[in-house]
């Protein structure tokens, strides 16, 4: 009588874990924050080492977070889930100066200052103000200021304002004699820009009798662009 053992031999699979990466944000020029991950499929006491990685850049945009070293060793079959690190645009204050000038003088330089630049990255461009050269208020526009797409620019405005220009009438004193038609009342002035004119007359106290008349301004203007000081005179009247 003989009899015939047979041999099995059985074979242990990896087991399938699921490694989920979680989502991550921060603020341009913040630090990373921790990548974490969640898991699926470990048995009791096994534990999953090394750690995830994201593609490198600094910049705004999205970055692939890795599944880099993590692994819960040989009796595992990973399958990774991936999820991004998205760094999105730091905030950045740019406040306009206000600035002044008087009516005919060349336009001070506009400048401005500024909250939440990173490290050594810089504003590049200039502002503008509105047209105009009268007297009165010009906005100041953010014109071609930026610091480029890792930030999100909150612009403070501001005015430039221009102010009357001094203008200085002084009337010519003038006499006649008694009977006389009046002379032409004259003035000199100092202080007009470039073209620009004054217009009206001047007048005098009324009377004929002999004795001073007091010279006045009337209605001599040079407009709102200018702020007059008169200095009058008189127009005597001597005896025939």
């Amino acid at each position: 009588l003989s009899t015939t053992t047979a041999n099995t031999t059985g074979e242990i699979t990896p087991k399938t874990l699921t490694i989920t990466a979680d989502a991550k944000g921060k603020v341009y020029g913040d630090a990373d924050p921790a990548l974490t991950y969640t898991s699926s499929g470990l048995v009791v006491a096994d534990a999953i080492s090394g750690t995830l990685a994201r593609a490198s850049g600094n910049n705004v945009g999205s970055y692939v977070i890795n599944q880099n070293t993590l692994s819960a060793g040989n009796n595992y079959s990973i399958t990774y889930v991936g999820a991004n690190l998205t760094i999105s645009p730091k905030a950045l204050t740019i406040t306009a100066v206000a600035k002044s000038k008087v009516y005919g003088d060349a336009d001070p330089a506009l400048t401005y200052t500024s909250s939440g630049l990173v490290g050594a990255d810089a504003i590049s461009g200039t502002l503008s103000r509105a047209t105009g050269e009268n007297v009165g208020n010009y906005a100041i526009n953010q014109n071609t200021l930026s610091a480029g797409n890792n930030y999100s620019s909150t612009y403070v405005g501001a005015n430039l304002t221009i102010s009357p220009k001094a203008l200085t009438i002084t009337a010519a004193a003038k006499s006649k004699v008694y009977g006389d038609a009046d002379p032409v009342l004259t003035y000199t002035s100092s202080g007009l820009v470039g073209t620009d004119a004054i217009s009206g007359t001047l007048s005098r106290a009324t009377g004929e009798n002999v004795g001073n008349y007091v010279i006045n301004q009337n209605n001599l203007s040079a407009g709102s662009n200018y702020s007059i000081s008169y200095t009058g005179a008189n127009l005597a009247i001597n005896r025939a």
